[in-house]
């Protein structure tokens, strides 16, 4: 569904006000995106903001009719007001945080949403059937920060007959041994976002492990593609924000249609390593081609 805005719909002197977390990469990278999409038609003011240029007074002015936050310290500092908030490039368990106000924990704030970065389990199954045929067990390792998403993992793995192998680290002298006897019982890893596990130390280490017992990793990321995961699905600055000013326009313009209060990311892309699947010996298909039958399946 798509909307146009109107100077009828909303007034020129009303003010979009987008403010992000202070020098992230990503969080630029957005924004820059942000002002190439084709969003308002000239129907009311977009500013930007970085965290340090804001205060909690400026979030009072009566000419806001949205604030979009980019990461955590921006949307703490917009979800104690009772502004229209929607606040994007946060972990999905950040939306049950009780400081950020985003769920039914703030009935007095209910025009309060959430975009998360992580993408849904069912697609990172997904994926993963759809790029290695007969895979029949799934290793994944999980820290504090991963945890919480075991129990979805292993319904959604029980409806595609995958058997889910799970082993637990509290700090990264564990994660060694636990890979090691993960790899041992399972056709393929699954790398969940969780920085105690996946890092710029541990990751080099982790495909290593892996393709010494021949098993392909799932990554959730184009770098973590580029440094030897087999395939990912992710979604781009650009998708972010694309599907940003999607749910910014139904906000403003048609509320009634907002029937949750946090989404996943809409838009995706696939990428996979072929030298990697070469030489593990899988013959994947093309990257466009596994993104079109993981879209017919999310239909």
């Amino acid at each position: 569904m798509s909307f146009v805005f109107s100077t009828i719909a909303l007034a020129a002197n009303h003010t979009v006000l987008v403010i992000s977390d202070t020098e992230s990469k990503i969080h630029d990278q957005v924004v820059n995106e942000l002002q190439n999409q084709q969003f308002t038609e000239q129907a009311f003011n977009i500013e930007y903001r970085r965290l340090d240029q804001v205060n909690s007074n400026a979030l009072r002015q009566n000419n806001i009719a949205l604030v979009i936050t980019l990461g955590y310290q921006a949307a703490l500092l917009a979800n104690r007001s009772d502004m229209v908030t929607l606040n994007t490039l946060l972990p999905k368990q950040s939306m049950a945080d009780e400081k950020l106000c985003i769920l039914a924990q703030c009935p007095e704030l209910p025009r309060h949403y959430g975009l998360y970065l992580d993408q849904p389990i069912a697609r990172q199954l997904n994926l993963l059937t759809t790029t290695l045929s007969g895979v029949k067990s799934v290793g994944v390792l999980t820290a504090d920060f991963s945890v919480n998403k075991l129990e979805a993992l292993k319904e959604q793995g029980k409806q595609r007959h995958l058997q889910i192998n799970n082993r637990s680290v509290s700090s990264a002298s564990e994660i060694n041994n636990q890979l090691n006897e993960l790899v041992k019982e399972s056709d393929v890893l699954l790398a969940l976002p969780d920085p105690l596990i996946h890092n710029r130390r541990t990751i080099p280490y982790l495909l290593l492990t892996s393709y010494r017992y021949n098993v392909p990793v799932i990554g959730f990321s184009k770098a973590y593609v580029n440094a030897g995961a087999i395939a990912a699905v992710y979604s781009s600055p650009r998708q972010i924000a694309r599907h940003i000013w999607e749910l910014a326009t139904r906000i403003l313009l048609a509320p009634k249609s907002m029937k949750q209060r946090t989404y996943p990311p809409k838009y995706f892309s696939v990428n996979i390593n072929r030298n990697v699947a070469r030489s593990l010996e899988f013959h994947l298909p093309e990257s466009e081609q596994i993104k079109l039958k993981l879209l017919r399946l999310e239909k």
